[in-house]
């Protein structure tokens, strides 16, 4: 069983629900944390800012921020990288502007 006490945004079952995947099925568990760590992470480096300090300002996570990083968990499990091949052999990467857009109005220096 993963250690997912490191995980700040969402929760282990929420991303199951949200990639409806069986609550009881823990087969692909380790890697889905592995993935939602690192998707935190990057949404944490994105907004520049904590965990604590979004508690501080909001009181909890907010939605779209939640929602957000399970689309970014969903595009990374389904496709396993951010890269695909092209119908030309050109690979091209993976960044959906929904990501920057919610996270970024959440950068201290985006709320003066």
């Amino acid at each position: 069983m993963p250690n997912t006490n490191n995980l700040k945004i969402v929760t282990v079952e929420q991303i199951k629900a949200h990639l409806r995947i069986d609550v009881a099925d823990t087969q692909e568990e380790q890697e889905l944390v592995l993935i939602a760590e690192g998707v935190e992470q990057q949404a944490f480096q994105v907004m520049e800012r904590s965990y604590d300090s979004l508690i501080v300002e909001f009181g909890t996570v907010p939605a779209d921020i939640k929602l957000a990083v399970l689309g970014r968990i969903t595009t990374n499990y389904q496709n396993r990288s951010d890269e695909r091949e092209s119908k030309r052999g050109t690979t091209i990467t993976i960044a959906p502007r929904s990501w920057d857009a919610i996270l970024l109005k959440y950068k201290p220096t985006a709320r003066i």
